[in-house]
């Protein structure tokens, strides 16, 4: 929660106007304090469920990075074992590695789904126009849309204290050197700072 009010009275948040040295205005504030942020999670390591820094990068390398087939990933591991028998490797197999990476816990929010297909699937197959046969394969398809609710998703990340250093709380206007609008990131949209800021602060 981001709240603004003036620094004539006994404030949550202090705005600020200032110049930098692309000649930008700022509004900028600080995080309201009207609720405490949830307790830091009991996670032994910030790296868990893996068992270091490492293994994180490790699994991260082959799954997302370099997409390695699960026959390679037994075979390196079978290798990486061979090299240090008295330790193993840092996942027995492939299988090893996708059960760690799908025991990341990934917050409380809810993956929701729903269907949908191509409005020409749905002809009438009585019809005696009907050409549904004549029809590519990807229109003849049902897909599955997996998805999480983004406002709840925004919730819990600025719900989450692990996030208080990398998120801009801040809701502000920017104008370049030649006065036109510059639009940034999320707190310098119109929606963020329409929630925030009445410009009868400034008046």
């Amino acid at each position: 929660m981001v709240c603004v009010t003036s620094t004539s009275t006994s404030s949550i948040i202090v705005i600020t106007k200032s110049l930098t040295i692309l000649d930008a205005y700022y509004y900028t504030g600080s995080p309201c304090d009207e609720k405490e942020y949830p307790s830091p999670s009991a996670q032994s390591s910030p790296w868990s469920p893996f068992e270091n820094r490492a293994h994180f990068e490790l699994a991260e390398f082959l799954y997302k990075q370099n997409q390695m087939s699960a026959g390679n990933i037994d075979k390196l591991m079978q290798i990486w074992a061979s090299l240090h028998p008295n330790d193993g490797g840092p996942f027995d197999s492939h299988n090893g590695l996708y059960e760690m990476i799908d025991s990341i816990e990934d917050g409380k929010v809810a993956w929701e789904s729903f269907t949908m297909n191509h409005p020409a699937s749905d002809h009438d197959h009585d019809d005696a126009d009907d050409t549904s046969d004549d029809l590519p394969s990807w229109k003849r398809k049902t897909y599955h849309v997996w998805f999480r609710d983004p406002r709840k998703l925004l919730q819990a990340q600025l719900s989450n204290p692990e996030f208080k250093d990398g998120i801009d709380y801040a809701p502000k206007v920017v104008y370049n050197n030649k006065k036109e609008r510059v639009w940034e990131n999320f707190m310098s949209g119109n929606w963020a700072w329409d929630q925030c800021v009445s410009l009868s602060v400034f008046s």
